[in-house]
């Protein structure tokens, strides 16, 4: 029985890694890419390639946003690898954005030069902390990020809003490492956790954001059980994060008999119009800073105008939305 588990495991991650292997056998053999070709050619004879494709599908939504341990053990290696691979300082913030076409509805931040750059990722977290759930200040507060990836959000907040303390926790140590090396402040700390199990005391923080990171949680009520233990009283938790919406009730089912919530709103069109603005600068940060090899993926992972996600958004198949809840004094 042990064997076979190994044996199962070790072709699970034969087949799931097929992305960085194959291309490489392909291009390094002539023979491997006459066969490979040869294979795709007799399954689309057969009438079976989109079928294959299909399933192929199927099986990564099932790892990559279904799945439990390995969904989060996935993701780790799929930002380390990111992060890794593009160590670059003018990348500090990995969420959708936020932009708004109404100053009725939200004025955004006047931004100094430091935060120009990457502005629309910068507006999603003060939206959300002060439009949003509209916290007037953070300077009596100890805030914690959970999923902060390479921390440029919690720096932002940190340095313009000076809360008597700020910690980000990332389940991607090459993450935290770049946060360390760039993004270090006086009151911002940065650790490597798994959500699931914080590294932090009952009760200690005022005010807790998680910004689009949940999907890569593997089980997000074991998550929010955490989120309960290190939230004080009185204190609050803003939730942000894109969601497939034939998903959207199981996922707000995952907060019932949780904490108290005080409000939700769908940000998808505020995502959509600033990834539209965002993009041009994307493009050309990629096109600039990574090897041909993998400009698709990066493009692909910042979400530029006509990619996978983005196309999901405008169809309407997936929502960007936030919950805030405050926990019962």
């Amino acid at each position: 029985m042990l064997h076979s588990c190994i044996c199962l495991g070790f072709a699970l991650m034969f087949i799931l890694s097929s992305w960085i292997w194959m291309p490489v056998l392909v291009l390094s053999s002539p023979i491997m890419a006459m066969m490979f070709f040869l294979l795709c050619l007799w399954l689309k004879v057969i009438g079976r390639w989109g079928r294959l494709m299909r399933l192929l599908y199927e099986i990564y939504e099932w790892i990559m946003f279904r799945s439990d341990k390995p969904r989060k053990y996935f993701w780790q290696k799929y930002y380390n690898f990111i992060s890794w691979g593009y160590p670059y300082e003018e990348w500090k913030t990995m969420n959708l954005g936020f932009a708004c076409d109404n100053d009725n509805v939200y004025i955004p931040p006047q931004l100094d030069s430091e935060f120009q750059y990457e502005k629309f990722s910068y507006q999603l977290y003060h939206y959300l902390i002060f439009g949003f759930a509209k916290i007037e200040n953070l300077k009596d507060k100890h805030i914690l990020d959970i999923g902060s990836g390479r921390g440029g959000g919690l720096r932002y907040l940190a340095k313009n809003f000076k809360p008597l303390s700020a910690v980000g926790v990332d389940y991607s140590a090459q993450c935290v490492n770049f946060s360390k090396k760039y993004l270090m402040e006086e009151s911002v700390n940065f650790y490597w956790g798994d959500a699931e199990r914080l590294p932090l005391k009952n009760e200690s923080a005022d005010l807790i954001i998680c910004v689009d990171s949940s999907h890569c949680f593997g089980n997000l009520k074991t998550y929010l059980t955490e989120v309960k233990r290190v939230l004080k009283p009185g204190g609050d938790f803003i939730i942000c994060d894109f969601i497939v919406t034939l998903d959207k009730d199981e996922y707000e089912e995952n907060f019932s008999n949780f904490l108290k919530m005080k409000n939700s709103k769908d940000l998808t069109e505020n995502a959509l119009l600033a990834l539209k603005m965002d993009s041009k600068r994307k493009i050309e940060l990629v096109e600039k800073k990574v090897t041909y090899m993998f400009k698709r993926l990066m493009k692909r992972f910042a979400v530029i105008e006509g990619s996978v996600l983005f196309n999901q958004l405008e169809a309407g198949d997936t929502l960007h939305l936030a919950y805030h809840f405050t926990k019962p004094e």
